[in-house]
């Protein structure tokens, strides 16, 4: 934007997401579905494609967030931008489009061309840059439509999308495939890397050059935007400089998520050391760090919920975890950052810590492709059913896919997935949401000297961790937000729970606060007894779909369920204990079970007229 604003398209969650010219969160803004791209026409609007039904292009005031016009098109509509006050943008099945931004003028076709899905465009100096997903090309047109040239040479470019173009017409493109960004000379006649996964690029998707400021950000599929000085001496000899990364993950909210063997219960916790395990096979197969330790701690109020302390300490015990009982005053002498007296009841735990979620989102989805997985994104399954030879026929709008054995991981659209096969697992699905704090003291809340740790009270369950990346110190409240759906989600911030995490801070942890950084908003998926499902559906008839329901709490599993699942896929079964998981449970069949939505406590549970809402 003119002031330096930056407004990332949300695809996975329907929104708009503005951050400030210093990388910080400044406010949401919804659309209606689906969003794809945005350019920007003034200082307060906004356009925004779609690649899903209705068809239209989406202008919005993202000051007031509202949809100024909608400009209706005739298919999916991918890349986007404003020249001079005219939006130019491809529709799939008709090219590349134009028409005035503000008279609603007369579509005109500048190039006639249908090369499928995920093709961007790009303007600068009366040329048009196109990339076209399906032939791995960039191609550059006058404004006419003439050919002036095409760039293809899959060794380099593969699974091209976004497209920038700077002030001497260098021509910035994102080779997905090769998780890289790829400079062309402005003749079309060379090429080389310019930016690889060492610069930060992992699964790489939109790109934008700021020709004011000659700087060039990327957005990766997961993880943070990255913004680069772009150094020049000639066409193909630019260099450039890391400034800052953005958080704008479009797929995962939360940045870190705890990661630890301290549990409440058995069945995880006799879980939790192959989990640290299949954790570290990740790492070492990346050759990336995603888990880092700092060290855990439960505490609580004596006179509320010691016995939550007690059942940590129980499980741990009897799988030979290795913890402390601390008082108030002992936590205090060995992490100063608790400022709790010997009311408090404590425990501390060694092993314990944070994975970095986003990025293990993103290594997750780059090693499956390296072990010859296809990831087909943005493509919702309609329905399932099984052949006559009993296979799964997997219905979805991008084919029709035929399989063996079917994983289903859906989350909130769980549902909406086994709904088809007349499977129906209860779930609550809650609006979460975590805030970060830009805390003065820095030094006392790194990774190296703050543990993470959770404060159990009747009400509410706080967590919390040390900064990572670029974030301040976390707090959020566990299974604390109203039972919503996927489609009455919203992404506005509760200022109550915002207020109760700072109380909470101020009673114990005074330190880490300062200025609010942000506070985002996400989803829990959980069954009534905030216990996971591992199971296949065969009492449904169906023992080749199996599915998988974590309940709120399972992103520390990810790496060990992924294990499990894969087992139970290929072997049919699996070596890990997930009896207690099973589909049939009391829990998952009585409708009259009380829904019990913290974890271990039983503090919590949804209204009656919230529990209307369980899907």
């Amino acid at each position: 934007m003119p002031s330096g604003k930056i407004v990332f398209a949300d695809h996975s969650n329907d929104r708009l997401v503005i951050h400030n010219d210093n990388g910080l969160f400044v406010c949401e803004s919804p659309v209606s579905h689906w969003p794809l791209d945005v350019t920007c026409i003034d200082e307060n609007t906004v356009a925004v494609t779609h690649n899903a039904e209705p068809y239209y292009i989406e202008i919005i005031n993202i000051v007031n967030r509202k949809t100024v016009r909608q400009i209706k098109t005739s298919n999916q509509c991918y890349g986007i931008t404003n020249e001079k006050g005219r939006l130019l943008y491809y529709e799939r099945g008709r090219g590349i489009q134009t028409q005035d931004v503000n008279s609603g003028s007369t579509v005109t076709t500048v190039v006639k061309v249908d090369e499928g899905a995920w093709n961007y465009v790009a303007t600068s100096n009366d040329r048009i840059y196109h990339t076209i997903n399906n032939t791995n090309s960039v191609t550059c047109y006058t404004v006419t439509g003439q050919k002036v040239w095409e760039y293809k040479d899959e060794s380099i470019l593969k699974s091209v999308h976004g497209v920038a173009v700077d002030n001497d017409s260098n021509v910035y493109v994102v080779s997905n495939e090769h998780d890289s960004i790829v400079v062309l000379s402005p003749d079309g006649k060379h090429a080389r890397r310019l930016l690889t996964n060492e610069n930060g690029i992992q699964d790489p998707y939109g790109i934008y050059f700021d020709k004011g400021r000659n700087i060039l950000m990327v957005t990766n599929l997961c993880g943070p935007a990255s913004i680069y000085e772009v150094k020049k001496s000639n066409s193909l000899k630019l260099s450039v400089d890391l400034q800052t990364n953005v958080q704008c993950n479009q797929c995962k909210i939360l940045l870190t998520l705890l990661t630890r063997l301290a549990y409440h219960d058995n069945r995880y916790t006799k879980l939790t050391p192959d989990t640290y395990k299949a954790w570290e096979a990740v790492e070492k197969e990346s050759g990336l760090q995603l888990v880092y330790n700092t060290g855990g701690v439960q505490f609580t109020r004596k006179d509320e919920m010691s016995h939550v302390i007690d059942a940590y300490a129980k499980a741990m015990a009897e799988n030979n975890i290795s913890f402390e009982r601390l008082t108030g005053s002992q936590l205090r002498a060995k992490f100063p950052q608790f400022e709790i007296d010997d009311t408090y009841d404590t425990i501390y735990q060694p092993i314990a810590g944070l994975v970095d979620a986003a990025l293990a989102n993103s290594v997750h989805i780059q090693l499956a492709r390296a072990n010859g997985a296809t990831v087909l994104e943005h493509c919702p399954v309609q329905k399932i059913e099984k052949l006559p030879n009993g296979r799964v026929l997997v219905h979805t709008p991008k084919g029709i896919f035929q399989c063996r054995r079917l994983i289903v991981t859906a989350g909130a659209w769980i549902n909406h997935v086994l709904g088809s096969i007349g499977v129906h697992i209860p779930v609550y699905v809650t609006q979460e949401q975590v805030t970060y704090f830009a805390t003065p003291n820095v030094k006392d809340f790194t990774k190296a000297k703050y543990p993470i740790w959770i404060y159990h009270s009747p009400k509410y369950d706080f967590y919390g961790m040390p900064m990572h990346g670029n974030s301040g110190s976390k707090i959020g409240i566990d299974a604390g937000g109203p039972v919503v759906s996927v489609d009455t989600r919203n992404y506005e911030p509760d200022k109550t729970r915002e207020q109760a995490c700072i109380k909470h801070l101020e009673r114990t942890i005074p330190r880490s606060l300062g200025p609010i950084m942000y506070t985002k908003t996400c989803l829990y998926t959980m069954t009534p007894d905030r216990h996971f499902v591992v199971d296949d559906c065969s009492k449904n008839g169906w023992d080749n779909v199996i599915v998988c329901c974590g309940a709120g709490h399972a992103f520390k599993f990810a790496s060990l369920l992924g294990k499990i699942l894969s087992e139970m896929a290929i072997d049919g079964k699996t070596k890990y204990d997930i009896s207690q998981f099973n589909i049939d449970r009391e829990a998952i069949t009585n409708p009259d079970w009380t829904p019990t939505l913290y974890m271990g406590t039983g503090g919590k549970v949804p209204t009656k007229q919230s529990s209307a809402s369980k899907l």
